[in-house]
């Protein structure tokens, strides 16, 4: 899984922590729409579907934005 497998990816403790605690309420969020989908009896799952996909890729840019920073300090590090 890509978010599972950026999380892995994130160095520093502190940042760890936030993007997980992040990720749980944006997991929270998934699961509200899916029982949504579900209790809607299917009549607005092409909207809620879309939110899922919007949710997972915030999950992913979030990861990512962490990554990159984390990789922007390790480069400034390496050039002092």
């Amino acid at each position: 899984m890509q978010v599972s497998n950026k999380l892995n990816q994130v160095n520093d403790p502190a940042s760890k922590v936030n993007v997980t605690q992040d990720l749980k309420q944006l997991d929270e969020v998934y699961l509200q729409l899916k029982e949504e989908i579900i209790s809607s009896g299917y009549s607005n799952s092409d909207i809620l579907i879309q939110a899922m996909i919007k949710n997972y890729r915030t999950k992913v840019d979030i990861l990512e934005n962490i990554l990159n920073k984390q990789n922007q300090i390790k480069n400034e590090n390496l050039s002092l």
